[in-house]
């Protein structure tokens, strides 16, 4: 889910050491999980995810990392007072997780819940400090809202504390170009280019950064590459708010199909 490696390599694998794992013991939740979470992500096949999710909460119903998975199941298909319901449970379940804390602002983000997406950014914020996912989704909120300065800020401390990861990255990179300060977002672009050279950057990243420099043709080509990979986020494309300028254009909406759930 955090492109250590690419979705091609990682998804088989994790599904490989799910089944192991069922196979030692059929009574455990957090596989079925982990399945769920590949039908969703890799497979974009909501049907699958359910079944697998059913199957994890009756084995374990306390278990947050289904219930968020609920969440961004239910967010795939655009039912997002249920989504947030979810992960918000997951939240209730495990309160002081980053990760469940990250899930229910980024879930809020996709609602278009800027507000309620900041107030669970600062709330991690004070957590820890130092989570670089806490001030990366703060910044896209703010933008959203036009409170491009703070916003601004914001993501620079993402890129700072993940020692410049290639997701706050390739969102500074989109800002920069939206700005007009296009030298520093081709310097960013560049940047994330020869990192691909060494390791998995996904293409998704890279069409974050041609989008905020408005070259369109270029976005559309690393959107198909991202399609090709199957990354990730890719499921949450037909949802997220930072791509609304690309609604008109039909590659758009073919793009959008292949993904499939939405």
């Amino acid at each position: 889910l955090y492109a250590a490696v690419p979705p091609g390599e990682g998804g088989p694998q994790a599904r490989d050491a799910a089944r192991r794992a069922l196979a030692l013991d059929p009574t455990l939740a957090e596989p079925h999980t982990v399945l769920a979470n590949l039908s969703l992500w890799y497979d974009w096949d909501p049907e699958a995810t359910l079944v697998e999710l059913n199957r994890a909460v009756e084995l374990k119903p306390s278990d947050p990392l289904a219930q968020s998975c609920y969440g961004y199941y239910f967010g795939a298909l655009g039912l997002f007072d249920e989504a947030i319901s979810r992960v918000r449970a997951a939240v209730e379940i495990d309160p002081l997780s980053m990760w469940a804390n990250s899930n229910l602002a980024v879930t809020s983000y996709l609602a278009r819940r800027f507000d309620e997406t900041i107030a669970h950014c600062r709330t991690m914020i004070e957590l820890s400090p130092g989570y670089s996912e806490a001030h990366r989704w703060m910044a896209l909120a703010q933008v959203q809202q036009g409170r491009f300065e703070v916003g601004f800020e914001a993501v620079q401390t993402a890129v700072q504390l993940s020692n410049r990861h290639f997701w706050p990255l390739a969102n500074l990179g989109g800002m920069l170009g939206r700005a007009g300060q296009r030298e520093e977002a081709r310097a960013i672009l560049a940047e994330l280019e020869e990192s691909a050279k060494a390791e998995y950057v996904p293409p998704l990243a890279i069409a974050t950064v041609h989008y905020g420099l408005g070259d369109l043709d270029a976005t559309f080509d690393w959107l198909e590459r991202s399609v090709e990979a199957r990354d990730f986020w890719l499921l949450m494309l037909p949802h997220d708010p930072g791509f609304d300028f690309l609604r008109k254009d039909p590659r758009f909406a073919r793009i959008v199909e292949r993904i499939g759930p939405a």
